[in-house]
């Protein structure tokens, strides 16, 4: 049985580690410097399981160069073990993608970032800006559903299980699931990697 106590602890320890890295590390300022940066996903909506960090990176054109120039003063920092690149320009996403590893409190972390264009016609800026405010509303206003969300995701990572972020967000708060038995019943035949368009009704 989930300790409900406990997993809401992690959460908080976990959501002010996240905040400290970039804090330390000024990652979100540095992104700043070549485009909008939005972060997303559950250090934005306060609902963390993994120690990994997320964010997009909205520029009017794509620029390897740009990305790498911002993370190059971070190849000096010792808690930085890695970092690699993806250029996705040619898949269904249209974007540049870098991933970081980097040890704090002797944890490794996973930093994600997407460059994207501002006027892509899926996940553009304005379209992903609203996602996440009417996600953090809807979770935020939730409290019984956030405990719930980060009590799924903690026993699908305990089983080594993957349960994607929108879909643990849809089947609870726009259908009622509250374990993770009902949230494997709920997904049935769907490919969780699969990306979720999911948007909470704002009426909701």
């Amino acid at each position: 049985m989930v300790n409900d106590v406990r997993i809401l602890e992690t959460a908080q320890r976990r959501r002010e580690q996240a905040l400290g890295i970039l804090d330390r590390t000024r990652l979100l300022h540095r992104w700043e410097t070549v485009g909008s940066v939005e972060l997303v996903g559950s250090v934005a909506l306060d609902v963390m399981v993994k120690p990994d960090i997320d964010f997009a990176v909205f520029v009017d054109n794509l620029s390897p160069r740009q990305g790498f120039e911002v993370l190059l003063p971070l190849t000096d920092d010792p808690t930085v073990r890695e970092i690699a690149y993806v250029d996705a320009r040619s898949q269904p996403i249209n974007g540049l993608y870098w991933k970081m590893l980097i040890i704090d409190d002797s944890e490794p972390w996973t930093i994600d970032t997407w460059m994207l264009t501002r006027d892509r016609d899926q996940d553009g800026e304005d379209e992903v800006r609203r996602a996440a405010r009417l996600q953090a509303q809807a979770i935020s206003s939730r409290p019984q559903d956030r405990t719930t969300i980060i009590r799924i995701k903690h026993e699908a990572r305990e089983r080594g299980q993957l349960a994607h972020g929108r879909w643990v967000y849809e089947a609870v708060i726009d259908h009622g699931v509250t374990s993770y038995e009902q949230y494997l019943a709920w997904m049935g035949d769907r490919d969780a990697s699969r990306r979720s368009t999911w948007i909470p009704n704002p009426q909701a």
